[in-house]
């Protein structure tokens, strides 16, 4: 299976599972990044892989993970990762994204604690 395969189904599959875990998702982004860091060597596509294809892989780990306000800044760092060379950039790159998650995660469970609450209170 080539590397867009595997990310495109890597993808579809997290978002079937809706990853509720700040693990969980950290566990998939580095996944992500670790088959996006092979494809970019793939023969097959030309290294650097263009804004077209990425953003095509990108849209569903925005879907999964990136809810009301984290979506433009998660697409941004993704981007500026796609379009970085350099090693140490992307490290920090990908920390931001990981802080991200962990934002939304926690959002997403404070929201959870308030629901049931709300519901106890009933």
């Amino acid at each position: 299976m080539n590397a867009r395969k595997k990310l495109d189904k890597l993808c579809k599959e997290q978002l079937c599972n809706e990853v509720k875990t700040y693990d969980e998702a950290l566990d998939f982004l580095r996944e992500f990044t670790c088959v996006y860091d092979k494809c970019k060597s793939d023969k097959e596509y030309v290294p650097g892989l263009s804004h077209y294809d990425f953003m095509y892989w990108v849209n569903p780990i925005r879907e999964a993970f990136a809810k009301n306000n984290y979506i433009k800044a998660v697409e941004k760092l993704i981007d500026t990762y796609m379009e970085q060379n350099d090693y140490l950039f992307q490290s920090r790159v990908k920390v931001s994204i990981m802080i991200l998650l962990r934002q939304y995660v926690n959002s997403e469970r404070e929201n959870d604690e308030q629901r049931y609450l709300c519901e106890q209170s009933e």
